[in-house]
């Protein structure tokens, strides 16, 4: 059974259930008591074990504190080998390994390239956690999730602190919800872990980049951004008219950019030299005056010509 404990917080909301189940025909090994907890998408969060049934492995020891540590790791990784292996594929049986405890109790030893797949003397209770944490009840949970999306947690998702729900949220976005939520959106470009920025940034409303708040705001990130990022901007910002304040704001961030994006912003403020402003003209002078690429310096040169002859 499957029990949601709700709070405030999208991050501390979770399913819980409590679990009794054998682990190996031979009985050498307890069987398992635990309560394990997902988050609402179906990723293993932690489990607990009752303070008079602790985890055990061969021959009834207990599990150490690295053990435990290890057991958690294993258990978070839904793409572990143990997805599509049974149990048998784990054990060498031509190695016998014998129960101190139980008379006539014997098992195979770890297979040496799964050693690291598995709690060392706990392949069983390993293999069927990992079953129970990553198999049915986890779908089970992501659909439910999934019969509840709005609007309401699909902002609380873009919110949270979980990049999972970062990429669900973003890859469950509707076309009509993307302006309403850009704010949130733009702060995942920024601040989103690991592939989470890209999705993000392909989610983005195209009206925000001829928005002027946008554009600056946009243009102000890309010191902090991936290489590729800074890139998609760029070509972005080549499409649409740029203000003068998102000029100015392009014009002081040309030292982050490499040689050739920085001639593509050049080419970006060229096209819209009639809104530059005399103080992004004397930033460009004085950069013009602090690089030695004569590319760089002939462009530079190119647009102060025109900017001084625009009303020409």
């Amino acid at each position: 059974t499957l029990n949601l404990v709700k709070s405030a917080c999208i991050d501390s909301c979770y399913f819980i259930s409590h679990v009794y189940t054998p682990v190996c025909e031979e009985n050498i090994c307890y069987p398992i008591e635990l309560e394990i907890r997902w988050d609402l998408l179906g990723y293993f969060k932690d489990y607990e074990t009752p303070v008079k049934h602790p985890l055990t492995k061969f021959d009834h020891q207990l599990l150490t504190d690295r053990d435990q540590i290890k057991m958690r790791a294993i258990l978070s990784n839904k793409y572990s080998v143990l997805r599509n292996m049974k149990v048998d594929d784990l054990i060498d049986k031509s190695i016998t390994i014998k129960s101190a405890v139980k008379v006539d109790g014997v098992t195979g030893a770890t297979r040496p390239s799964l050693k690291e797949e598995v709690v060392q003397g706990a392949i069983y209770s390993t293999y069927t956690l990992w079953h129970l944490v990553n198999g049915a009840a986890a779908d089970s949970i992501r659909k439910r999730t999934e019969s509840w999306l709005d609007k309401h947690l699909l902002t609380d998702f873009l919110r949270s602190g979980n990049p999972q729900y970062h990429y669900f949220a973003l890859e469950k976005l509707p076309d009509d919800q993307k302006e309403p939520l850009k704010d949130d959106i733009i702060r995942l470009v920024r601040y989103g872990e690991g592939n989470v920025p890209f999705f993000a940034f392909d989610r983005l409303p195209q009206a925000i980049w001829s928005d002027p708040v946008y554009q600056t705001r946009l243009i102000s990130m890309t010191g902090s951004l991936d290489f590729r990022l800074k890139n998609a901007i760029l070509n972005q910002l080549l499409k649409v008219s740029l203000s003068a304040v998102s000029l100015d704001s392009l014009v002081s961030n040309l030292y982050r950019l490499t040689d050739q994006q920085l001639l593509k912003a050049l080419t970006i403020i060229e096209r819209n030299v009639v809104t530059l402003a005399s103080d992004a003209v004397l930033r460009l002078k004085s950069y013009q005056n602090n690089n030695d690429n004569e590319e760089v310096a002939k462009r530079i040169s190119r647009i102060l010509s025109l900017w001084n002859n625009r009303s020409h």
